[in-house]
């Protein structure tokens, strides 16, 4: 029996997203036994087998699928395959299989543990997101609260993306370290990166000279489109805990409802223009 149990920690540990499937059922004649497992990557790529052939190709494509469609960090699902001209076989069995998905919850990268991203942490317990604090200054990484799904980064920025799994579904970013120069190093080298999300803490003025600095730089207008500065939905307020609850609710609102999350993010600042001036460090 192969050893699906290191396999599956080691992508996990990876970070990526992947599936378990195992049959858990067969009737009549079926290419595998209960038990029968294989691991399926968000591409496609398999690690074991449940028998080969097309139950094989139906379970990938439902695995891929299913992970596609996770928010939460694990889940689970019951397919059954008829194994007769419907899957191009002619056992004329039926397989059950369990499929699981594994790491398929949003991670926030979150640079910078200061005022607002220590109080933004305390509102983004309990929620969809595993976030990861990424900060040098390990005294304030210190301050954070000790919580399952909230990870403390003690390294450098560009160390950290380098290393980090990146995902254009799963991957938030807001970047809110305590230097100007850092925050547009930061966004550069994230607009490289596969994100769902990316939010900039600021007012629209230093948005307005990091944009000129960027394009002067080489990045395109196109990739500065993706970054949302000030970040943040317009609910008013100027506390690191107010600040930090429009934040958590664009990233919510973007994760379950993107376009409406976008709408209502124009409507809001258009109504609310000097919004993005209230302090926030």
């Amino acid at each position: 029996m192969w050893d699906w149990v290191r396999k599956a920690d080691e992508l996990s540990n990876g970070g990526s997203p992947f599936a378990i499937v195992t049959v858990i059922a067969t009737q009549g004649s079926a290419p595998r036994e209960v038990g029968a497992k294989m691991i399926v990557n968000a591409r496609g790529a398999i690690f074991g087998t449940i028998g080969g052939g097309q139950l094989e190709q139906l379970a990938i494509g439902d695995a891929t699928s299913f992970i596609r469609g996770r928010v939460a960090s694990a889940d689970a699902k019951v397919f059954r395959y008829p194994l007769g001209a419907s899957a191009a076989q002619c056992c004329g069995g039926v397989v059950e299989v369990l499929i699981e998905s594994i790491n398929c919850q949003p991670r926030l990268y979150l640079f910078g543990a200061g005022h607002v991203a220590q109080a933004l942490c305390r509102v983004m317990i309990g929620g969809a997101f595993h976030v990861d604090v990424v900060d040098e200054r390990s005294e304030w990484l210190e301050q954070l609260p000790n919580a399952t799904h909230l990870f403390p980064h003690a390294v450098s920025w560009d160390q950290f993306i380098d290393e980090a799994a990146w995902d254009s579904e799963r991957t938030f970013v807001v970047v809110m370290t305590h230097a100007h120069d850092v925050d547009q190093a930061i966004i550069e080298a994230v607009l490289k990166r596969d994100t769902r999300y990316i939010g900039l803490i600021g007012s629209r003025t230093k948005w307005a000279k990091f944009r000129a600095r960027l394009e002067a730089r080489g990045v395109s207008r196109e990739a500065l489109a993706r970054v949302r500065c000030p970040v943040g939905i317009a609910i008013g307020g100027k506390s690191p805990h107010e600040v930090a609850i429009s934040v958590a609710a664009e990233l919510v609102a973007t994760l379950h409802h993107p376009a409406e999350a976008s709408k209502e993010r124009e409507v809001l600042h258009r109504e609310h223009p000097h919004e993005d001036e209230r302090v926030r460090c």
